[in-house]
């Protein structure tokens, strides 16, 4: 029998046990693994995914598949686009669909009823600033590309949503350089192209997490948590709060950080989707304490290399390989599913669950279900699992 759990619970949870919150439940399902690459444990990060006619899609991502990022290994990003009909068993799992025009990651994804938006994103050599719409060809059972109009700048480890009928983007590294821009593209008139918005208040942030959900009868944009990444001009941090755009004022709102069990929580590398037209949950993200003491490792180590200090180069990169070699444990990546409610602006805990304690996962959404994919649950370490939730009022 299935047992229902407080949000003061802290115990993980184990597949197909559910958690509840205000009679919010989630009930959780364990679907096939996606390993790529050389190294078939090792899942991706950063992928684009969604749903078409009801088969799963995941393109691009990447991961390490060789040798550890502790021990100097290189990232490798992927072109292949896997698929996942519904009912697949395991041995009957994702299966190869076609191919992206290049390798690449980091970028925003959103399902739309044609096909899958890719916006964006990197790999080791270039930034993107194009758009494909992945579609499905069912007479020759094999996914195809068509270009959309590009962004104004290249962008990667940004976030974006569908908020009503149109598509923004916002946060991430625009020419390279982390930022707070915004950019809105009107699916009634895409030959438009994107419309720079309002910038959202403060630092910039990377790898935030979007959602489009309603406030006060509005179709709004939020973006919530990301970090700053330590510059000549700005100290890096790990940032809890958020903001929410509201077109009808053309202007930002701060949201208030999660602060839950006497700390503010990071979402930070997390995902989230919207519920009902009430509710934000959000999934995973970074440590803010440990990631920001990496984040700070990475920028001394650079600082010390340009100013060609050898003795701190070497200092450096030994705390460097140290911070990245610890096991998955040490992290602590956020377990904690996290539930905002616009109307009363308020953040609760849903519950804790191992399945949601990673970064860089895809998130797809439809409705009250949704998957995560991949992700990685440490520097370096990618999952291939894939979970399914179901959520149940």
């Amino acid at each position: 029998m299935a047992k229902k759990v407080g949000i003061r619970l802290f115990a993980l949870f184990l597949i197909g046990f559910p958690y509840c919150v205000k009679g919010i439940n989630i009930r959780w399902k364990e679907l096939p693994d996606l390993s790529v690459g050389t190294n078939r444990t090792q899942g991706i990060s950063g992928a684009f995914a969604g749903t078409i006619d009801g088969i799963l899609f995941v393109a691009g991502g990447a991961n390490f598949p060789n040798t550890s990022v502790a021990d100097g290994g290189s990232k490798v990003f992927y072109k292949s686009v896997y698929c996942l009909r519904e009912g697949s068993q395991p041995n009957k799992g994702w299966k190869p669909c076609g191919t992206l025009p290049y390798p690449v990651g980091y970028g925003v994804s959103i399902t739309l009823p044609n096909g899958i938006l890719c916006i964006g994103g990197c790999n080791t050599n270039h930034k993107f600033s194009n758009v494909l719409l992945l579609k499905w060809d069912k007479q020759m059972q094999h996914s195809v590309v068509q270009p959309l109009p590009s962004l104004p700048f290249t962008f990667d480890n940004m976030t974006g949503a569908k908020v009503g009928n149109y598509i923004y983007v916002g946060g991430g590294n625009a020419n390279g350089k982390a930022c707070n821009f915004c950019f809105r593209l009107d699916l009634g008139n895409i030959k438009n192209g994107w419309q720079a918005l309002a910038s959202f208040p403060g630092a910039p942030r990377v790898q935030p997490v979007g959602v489009g959900q309603k406030m006060n009868g509005e179709d709004c944009f939020f973006l919530l948590g990301g970090y700053t990444p330590y510059s000549d001009t700005i100290q890096g941090t790990v940032n809890t709060n958020g903001y929410v755009f509201i077109p009808s004022l053309n202007r930002w709102r701060e949201i208030k950080s999660p602060h839950l069990f006497n700390q503010d929580i990071s979402i930070a590398g997390g995902s989230g989707m919207a519920f009902l037209n009430r509710y934000i949950i959000c999934f995973g993200g970074v440590n803010k304490t440990i990631f920001r003491y990496g984040l700070l490792i990475d920028h001394q180590l650079m600082e010390a290399k340009a100013a060609r200090n050898e003795s701190e180069v070497k200092r450096l990169s030994s705390q460097q390989k140290k911070y990245l070699s610890h096991d998955v444990q040490w992290y602590q990546y956020n377990p904690d599913v996290l539930i905002y409610d616009v109307k009363l602006k308020q953040w609760e805990c849903l519950g804790q669950t191992e399945h949601t304690a990673r970064a860089g996962g895809a998130l797809i959404t439809n409705k009250k279900s949704f998957i995560i994919v991949g992700g990685e649950l440490k520097p370096g370490i990618r999952s291939a699992n894939v979970y399914q939730g179901h959520i149940e009022e």
